[in-house]
């Protein structure tokens, strides 16, 4: 983002604009626009100005991103940020610029931002700092992603669109929003058309289980032909937690995660498998399982489904929101981060 940095004028001609010195030199009271520079005056504080407040006063920024922090009086009028002289406590970790914005340098904080006004007796607003890491990329390799925003619609740019079946409907998302998830009711699923991964994949969705029964959440498995790939929610069997399975030319892999999930509460659900034999669960960011059995070799077979088996039953009782299909395996920390997406 590239921001124009508005011209600052020297601390001299503020506080005589200001009336807070009485001392300023006669040739300080021309401004600059006058002296040739063509700068405007400054308009200085506002009327009954006496404290300066920051907002956000306290925010994290990542390495390589910047934040805007605004200035105004206790009466909320903004104040011109010529009338301001902006300061970093650590330039190492972060920098500021004389319009208030504020650059990650490096992971590190915290650090104070300050805004002073002059005159022998400055105001002066705080903000703390603290640099977080970047976020990572979980962009790359993405092939469908379906955030469920009143329809069913792949917002990759793949456009691996879905159609909706009978008894998958419209429903409130795990912060309350409504028609942003999908309900299923048996025999309810969406239908994301032939999406073959043929090598490592990342399946990813936040999911609500309503009732305790075996359900599946993205399914390409096809007993028929033993071709493909799940992610399932094994609710009637005892541990009620959820499986990753594989299907190939040599046979069929799987593993539960053994962590038993509860009826009505929302899950980040996250399967893994690294295009050879290795495999992960992940729940709500955290890895619950490995396993070192599952199969290659995924060929071309029946489509995809969100809510259902590919093979026509295992309805999932409940609502499902945020699928992400990639065709890698996420690392720990990628899934950990997107756990966190809002």
């Amino acid at each position: 983002m590239r921001h124009h940095l508005l011209p600052v004028l020297s601390l001299a001609l503020f506080a005589t604009a200001c009336g807070t010195d009485p001392g300023t030199g006669p040739s300080d009271l021309v401004p600059n626009a006058a002296k040739g520079g063509g700068q405007p005056p400054c308009e200085g504080l506002p009327a009954g100005t006496n404290s300066v407040v920051l907002d956000p006063a306290t925010a994290q920024v990542a390495v390589g991103t910047t934040i805007k922090i605004t200035a105004t009086n206790q009466s909320g009028t903004p104040i011109p940020t010529c009338a301001l002289r902006w300061s970093s406590s650590n330039t190492a970790v972060a920098t500021v610029t004389s319009t208030g914005i504020v650059s990650g340098i490096a992971v590190g904080g915290p650090v104070t931002i300050k805004a002073q006004t002059g005159g022998k007796t400055p105001l002066k607003g705080i903000a703390t700092i603290t640099v977080v890491p970047p976020a990572p990329d979980i962009l790359s390799g993405l092939r469908a992603y379906f955030p469920f925003t009143g329809n069913a619609l792949d917002a990759s740019g793949n456009n691996q669109h879905g159609a909706v079946g009978s008894g998958a409907y419209l429903a409130p998302d795990r912060f309350g929003n409504p028609d942003a998830a999908y309900g299923f009711s048996d025999p309810g699923f969406i239908d994301i058309g032939q999406l073959d991964l043929t090598g490592a994949f990342t399946l990813s969705a936040w999911i609500r289980p309503d009732i305790q029964t075996v359900g599946a959440v993205i399914s390409k498995f096809a007993w028929a032909n033993v071709q493909g790939y799940e992610l399932l929610y094994a609710g009637q069997q005892a541990q009620h937690c959820m499986r990753l399975h594989t299907s190939g030319l040599r046979g069929t892999g799987g593993f539960d995660c053994g962590v038993p999930l509860e009826v009505g509460r929302w899950y980040h659900v996250v399967g893994t498998y690294d295009g050879t034999s290795w495999g992960r669960l992940y729940l709500d960011g955290v890895v619950v399982a490995e396993f070192s059995g599952l199969l290659p070799d995924l060929p071309g077979g029946p489509h995809t489904f969100i809510g259902r088996s590919a093979w026509g039953a295992q309805t999932f009782l409940g609502l499902i929101d945020e699928v992400r299909i990639y065709e890698r395996a996420l690392t720990a920390e990628q899934v950990a981060y997107l756990a966190t997406v809002p």
